[in-house]
């Protein structure tokens, strides 16, 4: 992208400068989105060991060698076949609710998906009358906790 010719000089400036602000809001944002998946998945960088990364050594035959070869299987054919039934039935689910696009981003959802699939099957989804009761008053006490942790850092 190139700057247009016949703008004022403090025009361009003014531009640059709120490009930036936002490419440092969406860093900020970016970087709190992914302490709360943290938080909600119950792990961090360090014992993950997202932060720790070895480089490979490669060779100078490593150039003209491929890397593994992979055939696909009737496994693989299959498994790609069922994760589009189960991302259309998650799209439908998206679009006869209403929910917005965005939910995808929200910090939570990876989380969630991940449960369920360590759950295995026969996992019951909760019913209404869970989400409304119990779910509801355990995660509200949740947001109480951390807020009254956040207050005490600020009389700080």
């Amino acid at each position: 992208m190139e700057p247009y010719p016949l703008a004022p000089p403090e025009v361009a400036e003014k531009c640059k400068k709120a490009l930036d602000q936002s490419e440092e809001i969406k860093n900020q944002r970016n970087a709190v989105l992914n302490d709360i998946r943290e938080v909600a998945a119950g792990t961090s960088q360090t014992e993950a060991g997202v932060g720790v990364s070895q480089q490979i050594v490669r060779g100078p035959m490593d150039y003209f060698a491929s890397s593994k070869a992979r055939q696909h299987t009737l496994n693989a054919t299959w498994k790609k076949d069922e994760r589009k039934e189960v991302c259309r039935k998650i799209g439908r689910f998206i679009y006869s609710s209403g929910l917005a696009f965005n939910s995808y981003n929200d910090p939570y959802f990876i989380p969630m998906y991940e449960e369920i699939a360590n759950y295995g099957q026969g996992f019951q989804p909760p019913k209404m009358h869970e989400l409304r009761t119990w779910i509801l008053k355990v995660e509200v006490d949740d947001i109480n906790k951390m807020m009254e942790e956040h207050k005490m850092t600020w009389e700080q």
